[in-house]
């Protein structure tokens, strides 16, 4: 006999919020190659002046790499990552003050 208690399928919704008075103030602009070896040259464009990191994290969201936080200048910065991953995807972020930007990248 069975005791389960009949399970109704979950539904969820996700609504994307539009609001076109805020703006991301860091957008990367190219990031290359891609797919990569050992070495990544990333482009970014921030706002304002502010302390960015750059991070990497695998596909089951452990992060791999970690730079250090600096001080950038407004308009666009570039930045070469020099780091030894295992074949596989990955997502690179650029992150600042209050707002990050994110791009998938492939270690070949």
């Amino acid at each position: 006999m069975d005791t389960h208690e009949p399970t109704q399928p979950t539904v969820a919704v996700l609504e994307k919020i539009k609001n076109d008075t805020i703006e991301n103030p860091i957008a990367i602009i190219k990031i290359f190659p891609n797919p990569f070896s050992n070495e990544i040259y990333s482009e970014f464009c921030i706002d304002s002046n502010q302390k960015i990191s750059i991070e990497i994290y695998n596909t089951m969201g452990v992060k791999v790499y970690s730079s250090a936080v600096k001080n950038y200048l407004k308009g666009i910065n570039s930045v070469t990552i020099k780091v030894n991953l295992p074949k596989g995807n990955y997502t690179l972020y650029v992150k600042g003050d209050n707002y990050l930007c994110s791009q998938n990248i492939i270690r070949k």
